[in-house]
């Protein structure tokens, strides 16, 4: 952005003017007489300009944008409302493959949709026992006893290609070596990665309440 364009998101800012959705648009500008400011995208994406008046007002930006809606599912096909009022197809399921196809439109709106995930990890747990008899097993801990926080991706992915990179990231802040040690009076344990294990990877989805304007539940599915 230029210092002319700045100095025009300045001056409204002083005035008071505050984004208001564009007339047969889903896009949020700063309108003057006729002098106007996109400031997010019909794709709900934010332009220099809005991220400019976030950083000068300290406020977030105001969601707009059609894909900031959420798609409805007909059948095997999921569509979103599109700025012209029609319905634009997502992507479809396709039951022969459990797996859905993205149309171009779904690619990009759904790459704006994100979600959390959860891992329980494999593990080996190698143990001597007071005998000095050794076993060996296989097991899961959580991500929690790692401090591993949740990974967020988009949902422009089908779910093993998700769940392979949801696995990646969290590969990826495993310590080397041993992960967890018991040891107490009957046995010493160590637990480390186990490669050839299986990830258990859960997604938290969000759940509009009834009067609630943003999530007032989370749930966790797995991601099969």
């Amino acid at each position: 952005m230029n210092k002319k364009a700045k100095q025009r998101i300045d001056s409204m800012i002083n005035q008071g003017i505050n984004p208001a959705r564009l007339k047969n648009s889903e896009a949020m500008a700063l309108t003057r007489g006729h002098a106007t400011i996109k400031l997010v995208g019909n794709d709900g994406r934010p332009t220099a300009a809005g991220n400019y008046w976030a950083a000068s007002t300290g406020l977030p930006l105001p969601a707009g944008g059609f894909m900031q809606q959420t798609a409805i599912r007909e059948g095997n096909v999921e569509y979103i409302k599109l700025a012209n009022g029609r319905k634009g197809a997502t992507r479809k399921w396709n039951e022969a493959t459990g797996i859905y196809k993205f149309t171009k439109l779904g690619n990009n709106y759904y790459k704006l949709q994100r979600r959390n995930y959860h891992a329980i990890i494999p593990v080996l747990i190698d143990g001597t026992r007071l005998d000095d008899s050794t076993y060996r097993r296989k097991s899961h801990m959580p991500m929690e006893m790692l401090d591993l926080t949740p990974k967020s991706i988009p949902q422009n992915m089908s779910s093993p290609q998700r769940r392979a990179r949801v696995t990646q990231l969290f590969e990826a802040e495993l310590p080397p070596g041993e992960l967890h040690v018991v040891s107490d009076d009957s046995c010493y344990e160590v637990w480390t990665y186990d490669p050839s294990g299986t990830w258990r990877i859960s997604e938290s989805i969000g759940v509009h309440g009834p009067d609630a304007a943003g999530y007032a539940t989370c749930l966790n599915r797995a991601i099969t």
